[in-house]
């Protein structure tokens, strides 16, 4: 009983000393569109992703939008290509709220259970 405590004391301890690290890790984050983000403009724009990760031709754009906060994005896949015997792709994703806008562009690769991953290329 005594190691179990033991071992429940030290997770809680070092839980409570990295949080200030984690959050501060985090600051990069407080002046992008997507830290005004609620849950529901996360699960809108990642249905848009996969949306266009599965659907879109390159260049071809699949828009989402949240009518209760406003904050809207567009995803276009820009290029298939493939990687490890993966088909992947580039998208570029353009986030607004506000008045703030946000771009970035990341790489996606299908893995075996057909999910999308981010990958480096």
């Amino acid at each position: 009983m005594k190691t179990i405590w033991s071992g429940f004391s030290l997770f809680i301890t070092l839980s409570i000393l990295t949080m200030p690290v984690f959050s501060s890790n985090l600051k990069f984050l407080e002046d992008t569109v997507i830290s005004s983000f609620n849950d529901e403009d996360f699960k809108l724009m990642t249905s848009a992703i996969k949306k266009a990760l599965d659907n879109n031709k390159d260049g071809e754009v699949t828009t989402w939008k949240n009518s209760e906060t406003g904050n809207a994005g567009a995803i276009a896949p820009a290029n298939t290509f493939e990687k490890d015997g993966m088909t992947c792709r580039r998208i570029k994703i353009i986030n607004r709220s506000g008045e703030k806008k946000g771009k970035s562009e990341f790489n996606y690769c299908k893995v075996a259970d057909g999910s999308w991953k981010i990958v480096s290329k």
